[in-house]
């Protein structure tokens, strides 16, 4: 999670790829970076 933190900041997720990253995210079982996902899909625009 740290990884993915330090890489946002850099616009690595985007709106137009959540949804992608939300798959692997869910077949992996990351259940913290999913939940970031999410929140963060809530708040694009």
């Amino acid at each position: 999670m740290k990884l993915v933190l330090d890489l946002e900041q850099f616009g690595v997720i985007k709106k137009n790829n959540i949804d992608e990253l939300l798959e692997y995210a869910t077949e992996k079982k990351a259940v913290q970076f999913s939940t970031y996902l999410l929140d963060k899909k809530k708040h694009c625009v």
